[in-house]
């Protein structure tokens, strides 16, 4: 086996999206709001968003890692432009969104468990790709994820002969280093961008590979973990959301106005940049708060789960940005 190389960039997701917020020109942290709701929440309501039972996967620790692995690398933009979400059928219901692609997976390996294998990934074409996919409507940015899936497969095989595993084990089964072994391994989980000259490390799909694995070994009984803790927020379209809902973050009215009449917003650029940071940040000083004040201690990740889950509540109305990328 190749041994991988240690992570050649140190990723400080917390320092970075801090010195965001105090820089931030377009997006602010309102602590007042974040005190009332540290006041106010129920803290044995902030658990773990459900996971169905009809799509859990079984195996090897090995085998889930591959499993996690190919959900990850799959795991971005699943809004549309119509307004109608991607949806499949599988184990007599229907699923939307994030939760349709985990079915599809679902689906695929539970009739050929040759999706677990990185070599299918590395070869895998449109068509199967589009076949793996199939339901109402189309899932976004189709190509992008097969380029994606390829190359995944591809790393996988050059630098851990076919095992996600063995990236683990370079990490030392500790979350923070194993999101950034997994961001310095493939393209599509570098999530670190410019901002004010200075990069950004946001890390959204490698920690949450990270959250994942610990999750999937944890329900099986597999290695253990360590440092859950270390991780942040995983910025997405819907923790800013919820934030603002919140009232947590304040926008200024022409960037609110923008997302409110669904008008995109760039990747990368310096709005979104704010956005996807002070979520991170605000999520942090939400911690701190209900420690403070409640003598409560939620890690980041959980309170991230938590926030998500309520996002979809139906008294949000507020929208989610629109941003096309598959950092998120």
């Amino acid at each position: 086996m190749k041994t991988p190389n240690q992570p050649d960039q140190r990723y400080d997701v917390r320092g970075d999206c801090q010195k965001v917020s105090e820089q931030a020109e377009r997006v602010l942290i309102d602590p007042e709001a974040i005190a009332r709701w540290a006041a106010e929440v129920d803290p044995g309501a902030i658990r773990p968003a459900p996971r169905p039972e009809e799509l859990r996967v079984t195996g090897t620790p090995a085998e889930l890692a591959r499993w996690v692995l190919l959900l990850d690398c799959l795991n971005f933009c699943f809004w549309t432009t119509d307004e109608v979400p991607w949806t499949i059928e599988h184990a007599g219901r229907s699923w939307r969104r994030y939760s349709a692609l985990v079915a599809a997976l679902h689906r695929a390996v539970s009739r050929d468990r040759g999706w677990l294998e990185p070599a299918r990934w590395a070869s895998a074409t449109s068509r199967e790709v589009e076949d793996l996919f199939a339901g109402r409507g189309r899932i976004p940015l189709l190509a992008e994820r097969v380029g994606i899936l390829n190359e995944t497969g591809k790393v996988a095989i050059e630098r851990f002969d076919g095992e996600p595993i063995h990236l683990v084990e370079a990490a030392g089964f500790d979350a923070p280093a194993i999101a950034a072994h997994v961001a310095d391994a493939f393209n599509s989980f570098r999530d670190v961008h410019l901002y004010k000259g200075r990069p950004v490390a946001i890390l959204k799909r490698a920690q949450i590979f990270a959250a994942d694995l610990a999750h999937a070994w944890a329900d099986l009984g597999g290695p253990s973990v360590a440092n859950l803790a270390s991780l942040t927020a995983f910025a997405d379209y819907r923790i800013p959301q919820m934030l603002r809902h919140l009232g947590v973050l304040i926008l200024d009215r022409d960037f609110e106005a923008r997302i409110e009449t669904r008008q995109r917003i760039e990747p990368s650029s310096r709005e979104e940049i704010e956005l996807r940071a002070c979520s991170i940040w605000a999520v942090e000083e939400m911690v701190h708060a209900l420690q403070g004040q409640r003598d409560v201690s939620i890690p980041s990740w959980l309170l991230d789960e938590y926030l998500w889950d309520r996002s979809h509540d139906p008294q949000v109305r507020l929208e989610h940005h629109r941003t096309v990328t598959f950092y998120y």
